[in-house]
């Protein structure tokens, strides 16, 4: 009686022992049974802004012909334009913006002037085909605002399409940065009195302030 009660206690501890010993891994370290989930993966994604302005050589023709033409009429294209968007590709070479800009055309005779402005409205994308070196391009809805100087004159206005395209260098610290490049704007509007198309183009040189950052959060945010 008194050995079956002996074997009973060693074949206790036996089984308490191999216990123990499949609980523990080849380190003499405790294992930790988990629940078979994936966790969330951090991802980081970018935003960008832009806002600056250029100086070039614009081109405007209405139905066709030379919006204005004659010795002693300067002429002056200033580009304006913002941008604002987010990055398209985990390596941060590919943004997605949306772009707002206008192109004034000026002729001016010293005493009097004219300005043709055409707009842009719509989406673009920015590549980076190396670091700091990026080229852009826009397609969107464009309007016109047109003004003179001249009085009693009724300037004709209308709404179409325009482009652009550009490229760039950007120039200083991490997330603020200057941009300097080349651009070309194109727009074309029917204007609503006389019916005629209205095309403006311009090539500019730009100094422009760029702005973008990561963001890190979780991709179940």
């Amino acid at each position: 009686m008194v050995i079956m009660k002996r074997a009973v206690v060693l074949t206790a501890v036996i089984g308490l022992l191999s216990f123990a010993a499949n609980a523990r891994d080849g380190y003499g370290h405790g294992r930790v049974v988990v629940p078979n989930s994936t966790p969330s993966a951090p991802s980081t994604r970018g935003y960008y802004g832009e806002v600056g302005l250029g100086v070039g050589q614009g081109f405007t023709t209405i139905g066709g012909r030379d919006a204005v033409s004659g010795s002693g009429i300067t002429e002056l294209a200033v580009d304006l334009i913002s941008k604002a968007g987010f990055s398209l590709s985990p390596d941060m070479s590919l943004y997605g913006t949306i772009e707002i800009s206008g192109m004034g055309h000026r002729f001016d005779d010293g005493d009097d002037y004219v300005q043709y402005n055409s707009y842009l409205i719509g989406p673009g994308i920015i590549y980076y085909i190396a670091p700091r070196l990026q080229l852009a391009g826009s397609l969107g809805y464009s309007f016109t605002g047109n003004t003179t100087s001249m009085p009693f004159i009724r300037m004709d206005n209308g709404t179409g399409i325009a482009w652009s395209v550009s490229a760039g260098y950007e120039v200083g610290p991490r997330f603020h940065r200057m941009l300097v490049g080349a651009r070309y704007f194109s727009a074309h509007n029917k204007l609503e009195r006389t019916n005629q198309t209205m095309n403006s183009s311009a090539i500019s040189i730009f100094v422009r302030y760029v702005f973008h950052r990561n963001l890190r959060f979780f991709d179940d945010f």
